[in-house]
């Protein structure tokens, strides 16, 4: 079985959901800061996370790629495939590629790398940023069930994760992925009632 506290784990992009993985990771003790790579363009972001927590970080996919046995892809989907097409000749068939693009399925990313390269498709939700994410996990065609594991562990560690089929992949994406973001408006409409409420009653007093 694939440990993750002895391998090298990268993530290229470190936005909200990227971030988020690498707090989750490291809180949850599944790598040591030292062995964890995070690449993006923006260099103050990554001298904050930095400082934070203890990670190497780089301007440059390549140190990121190079340095890791996992890579986890967290950048957005329109810019993905040119991400891809960066470091394609670094890839080879002993790192896992785990994706967390909405949308973009796994033989996408095994055909802009190469054939044999062993693909994980992760669908998180916004969850993730207070460590509570509900994570659908499926695997590419030639990942295996230890690398499907190691997936499942790395989620797991920001909220809940389930292995599901890839063909249910784009429905997760609407209900799991989307679904927060129609229950906020519903909860802050409560709220104001909730508070509306209180005025009224206050008013009455009065």
């Amino acid at each position: 079985m694939m440990h993750l506290e002895n391998k090298k784990v990268g993530i290229i992009g470190t936005g909200k959901m990227g971030q988020s993985l690498l707090r989750g990771i490291i809180r949850a003790g599944k790598a040591k800061p030292a062995n964890i790579y995070a690449s993006d363009v923006y260099e103050p972001a990554l001298q904050a996370l930095k400082s934070e927590l203890g990670i190497n970080v780089s301007t440059d996919n390549f140190d990121t790629v190079d340095n890791s046995d996992l890579i986890i892809l967290a950048v957005k989907p329109q810019i993905l495939r040119n991400a891809l097409r960066g470091f394609a000749d670094h890839i080879n068939e002993n790192k896992l590629i785990i994706s967390i693009a909405a949308g973009v399925p796994a033989s996408t990313i095994e055909e802009e790398l190469h054939e044999d390269t062993r693909v994980i498709r992760v669908m998180p939700n916004i969850a993730a940023t207070v460590g509570e994410a509900a994570s659908a996990v499926s695997a590419g065609k030639n990942a295996s069930a230890e690398d499907a594991e190691v997936a499942m562990e790395i989620f797991s560690s920001m909220g809940s994760a389930a292995l599901v089929p890839e063909h249910l992949m784009d429905a997760v994406t609407g209900v799991s992925g989307s679904g927060p973001a129609y229950i906020f408006p519903i909860i802050e409409a409560w709220r104001m009632v909730v508070c509306l409420k209180d005025l009224t009653g206050k008013v009455h007093k009065n």
